[in-house]
């Protein structure tokens, strides 16, 4: 860490802190805090929360998130388990943006088997192109003229019923 306070490594995710420990055979700082270079330390925290969470996402176990981010289980389960009641607690806009995110994630993954004619890559894709769709209210229904909905209902009103009832429903429908 430089001396402003900036993660100063070059590789994509550094450790910056703690005292080391022994771990499945891999030395591991204890407190390790996860952060791409040039973050503030005092931005270090949420970035090992977010890698714990991403790790967890995509299916790692509490014990690898530890050894990861050099901490025990029990404490890699509570900052998991922290970010996600955070994560509950987010502005819907920002949980679109992530969900935006993982459905372009997913597409990279299966456009290329789609493009070369795979039919289950060809069914994923068009299912995460209807969830975005939904996501992003593309799908809206078309605009109705509800004035003549009012006309062809009361026509088939007209058709069906007697005129007695009809006008009772004219009458019902005034009020």
């Amino acid at each position: 860490m430089s001396k402003d306070g900036l993660v100063t490594q070059t590789n994509a995710m550094v450790a910056v802190t703690g005292e080391g420990r022994q771990t499945g055979g891999v030395k591991v700082p204890l407190g390790a805090t996860w952060a791409p270079p040039g973050a503030a330390a005092s931005e270090l925290p949420l970035y090992r929360k977010r890698h714990a969470m991403e790790m967890r996402a995509e299916g790692a176990t509490y014990e690898s998130i530890a050894i990861e981010i050099g901490t025990t289980e029990n404490r890699a389960r509570e900052i998991v388990r922290s970010g996600l009641r955070q994560s509950l607690q987010e502005p819907s806009e920002e949980i679109r943006y992530q969900e935006h995110f993982r459905l372009e994630r997913l597409m990279t993954v299966v456009w290329p088997r789609a493009m070369k004619g795979d039919g289950f890559a060809v069914d994923r894709v068009l299912r995460i192109m209807e969830r975005k769709a939904r996501m992003l209210g593309l799908d809206a229904p078309a605009e109705l003229d509800v004035r003549q909905i009012r006309v062809e209902l009361f026509s088939v009103l007209r058709d069906s019923l007697d005129p007695a009832t009809y006008q009772k429903v004219l009458e019902a429908v005034a009020d």
